[in-house]
């Protein structure tokens, strides 16, 4: 693991920004970076913003570990600068704990920009992000 990560820096010089190795990635990490995932019902809307591809993996991966929730979707620096959105849901409580979690593992970084957390979002939201 560690020569190929190594050898992935090497080959991407100037433009790596980051790695990490995350073990027993969670079960919905996959779906929600295909965009995969099934929406159905959203009770609240946690939004995670990330200043790179590996931080958003990273914390979508602690916050579906941290709390009860669903991953939505984990978009990807394509048109984003190299920034990084997750966008999970659940109950109110649940998706609250879970961005928490996450923005307590990588703060230390500053690799997070923003986040939030919408209860009972209006369905226009989800109309416009995943119709």
């Amino acid at each position: 693991m560690e020569t190929s990560i190594k050898v992935g820096r090497e080959t991407a010089g100037r433009f790596w920004i980051n790695s990490t190795v995350i073990p027993s990635i969670h079960p919905q990490v996959l779906p929600a970076l295909s965009a995969s995932s099934d929406v159905g019902e959203i009770e609240a809307l946690g939004v995670i913003e990330t200043y790179s591809v590996v931080s958003a993996i990273t914390v979508a991966d602690n916050a579906v570990k941290a709390a009860s929730i669903r991953l939505i979707e984990i978009r990807l620096a394509r048109g984003l600068g190299g920034k990084g959105f997750v966008f999970l849901t659940g109950e109110v409580g649940a998706v609250q704990a879970a961005v928490k979690a996450s923005l307590e593992l990588v703060t230390q970084e500053d690799l997070i920009t923003e986040s939030v957390v919408i209860p009972y979002p209006h369905k226009t939201i989800r109309e416009r992000l995943w119709s």
